[in-house]
C-alpha cells in the first residue's frame, strides 16, 4: 500500500490473485494486487513475490488507458470468407461492414494519439488525434493505416511478452517508433526494418 500512495490509509485492495511471475528465466510464486484510492485517485497493479513479499513489478493502471478501434483482423478476404463481396463484375468494391473487427487498443497514454507502452506512431505525418480514444475509421480514411499498424504491432509484441520476453528478457525496451505511411521503420539501436 505504501508503494502505491503516500496516503495508504485511504487506499484499498480491490483484487488479489495468485499467479506465477517470470523473473530472470525462473518462475516465482506471486500475487497480482490491484490497489485503488479516490483521494488522490490512484489505480496500481502490483506484482508481489509470494515468498519474500518483495515487489517484483508495478504499473500505474490510470496512466495506460484503453481505446477502441475498427481494423481488419487479419484482412477482409479472411473476415468475409472469400473475395466475392470485394470483387464483383470485375470491379473492386470497398470492404463492407462485416470485413471490419472492433478491437481494444491497450496501454495507450492519455494524449489522444497512438502512443503506448510498446510503440508510438510519432514518426507518422498528420497523426490522428482522438481525445476520446475511439479510432473507428473506414479503410479509405487516412488514419486507418496508422490504427492498423498500432493494433497489429502492439498485439505481436504483447504476444512475445506473454511468452516470457518481458522485464530483463524484454526484446523491446522502449516504444517502437512507427511511420504508418512509410515503407520502413527504425528501431533505436538496430538496423532498419521493412513493415510488410
Amino acid at each position: 500500500m505504501r508503494s502505491a500512495t503516500k496516503r495508504p490509509r485511504l487506499a484499498r485492495i480491490c483484487a488479489c490473485e495468485r499467479m506465477w511471475f517470470l523473473l530472470k528465466s525462473k518462475l516465482r510464486p506471486a500475487f497480482r494486487v490491484r490497489i485503488r484510492s479516490l483521494k488522490p485517485r490512484v489505480d496500481w497493479i502490483i506484482f508481489v513475490d509470494g515468498e519474500t513479499g518483495r515487489i517484483l513489478r508495478k504499473y500505474d493502471n490510470l496512466a495506460e488507458a484503453t481505446g477502441m478501434a475498427r481494423v481488419f483482423d487479419p484482412n477482409p478476404v479472411i473476415a468475409l470468407g472469400g473475395a466475392d463481396q470485394l470483387l464483383m463484375d470485375g470491379h473492386l468494391h470497398p470492404p463492407p461492414k462485416d470485413a471490419y473487427s472492433t478491437v481494444t487498443l491497450r496501454d495507450l497514454n492519455s494524449s489522444g494519439r497512438l502512443d503506448g507502452r510498446r510503440l508510438t506512431t510519432q514518426p507518422t505525418k498528420r497523426r490522428v488525434h482522438q481525445p476520446d480514444r475511439k479510432f473507428c475509421f473506414k479503410s479509405k480514411h487516412r488514419a486507418f493505416e496508422e490504427v492498423m499498424a498500432y493494433f497489429h504491432i502492439d498485439r505481436a509484441i504483447s504476444y512475445l511478452e506473454s511468452l516470457g520476453y518481458r522485464g530483463s528478457r524484454a526484446i523491446f525496451r522502449a516504444p517502437i517508433p512507427v511511420d504508418a505511411n512509410g515503407p520502413r521503420m527504425t528501431i533505436p539501436g538496430s538496423a532498419r526494418m521493412t513493415v510488410v
